[in-house]
């Protein structure tokens, strides 16, 4: 897949887009009801045909949730998702009213009106997760850095389990190597740092490093857990 392509496949666009087909539906009768199965109804000749006005909250507030996420400048995204999420909540129960009308008078459903469910539902769930801080809404969803806050699951428990909360253990050196940084001194004093040799060498004068019985990957000194595959170490 296109790299520039990849970079737009966002939390954030995912609910830009289905907002923005949510406002498209709106005007297409393939998408809402059927009366008696012989004249399709969108709902915006319900609103405006039928005069029920209470129908243009199907617009507005699809249009509302596209606004919440070009206000970048003015709200924060956990604002923003959080108002996109309750426009979406609205929306959908909305229609579910709707739908339960329809039924009473004999209209009959559209199988095009599942789809405007389901990007309903995309958007809630989408917008859910980014207040949350599950997802980021500006990091692409196929890459793992798009989810959680604190990165990789295996490296925070190390991380909990040696006492070292808050901070990142390992630290890029030049290529092919590692830095493993362990700040155990107070403040103003020397850092006991390790630095390991290049993959497959052991240090001058130092035996060679564990593995990981099960992936064979180089073992941390201090890890509970195989930084790879999870594997506890005795």
């Amino acid at each position: 897949m296109n790299n520039s392509f990849r970079n737009y496949i966002t939390a954030k666009n995912v609910s830009r887009l289905a907002s923005l087909l949510l406002i498209i539906f709106y005007f297409v009768p393939a998408f809402t009801f059927d009366i008696f199965f012989t004249y399709r109804l969108s709902a915006y000749t319900y609103t405006f045909e039928g005069h029920s006005f209470g129908g243009i909250l199907y617009l507005l507030l699809p249009i509302a949730m596209l606004v919440m996420w070009c206000l970048k400048s003015v709200l924060k995204d956990r604002i923003a998702a959080l108002i996109c999420g309750c426009c979406a909540i609205a929306d959908f129960l909305g229609w579910l009213l709707l739908i339960s009308a329809a039924r009473r008078a004999y209209y009959y459903s559209n199988a095009g009106l599942v789809f405007n469910i389901l990007f309903l539902l995309i958007v809630i769930v989408a917008n859910v997760l980014m207040f949350l801080g599950v997802v980021q809404p500006e990091a692409c969803l196929l890459d793992r850095s798009a989810y959680g806050k604190a990165g990789n699951p295996l490296t925070n428990m190390n991380n909990q389990m040696n006492g070292f909360q808050g901070q990142q253990p390992y630290q890029s050196t030049a290529q092919g190597q590692q830095m493993n940084v362990f700040q155990s001194a107070p403040q103003g004093q020397q850092m006991n740092t390790y630095q390991s040799a290049p993959q497959g060498q052991p240090a001058p004068g130092q035996a060679p490093a564990p593995v990981c019985p099960k992936c064979g990957e180089r073992l941390v000194a201090g890890n509970k857990f195989c930084m790879n595959c999870g594997n506890p170490i005795e």
